[in-house]
């Protein structure tokens, strides 16, 4: 009975750690997921703000 019980319980605290681990990997490929997008969203918006900046410095230069 106790052996039972006690087997029953270690068999509990595997598939506890497993889902833990499957939850932790899964939450940590999200964040990997986010920076790689936050990222891919900062090289385009500095893209954008270079195109911008040329376009007005060529405005600047050509009313003088």
């Amino acid at each position: 009975m106790l052996e039972t019980t006690v087997k029953q319980h270690n068999e509990d605290l595997a598939r506890l750690k497993r889902e833990l681990r499957a939850g932790f990997t899964t939450l940590c490929d999200s964040i990997e997921e986010v920076k790689r997008v936050v990222e891919a969203r900062r090289q385009l918006m500095e893209q954008q703000l270079r195109r911008d900046l040329r376009t007005t410095y060529a405005k600047l230069v050509a009313q003088h």
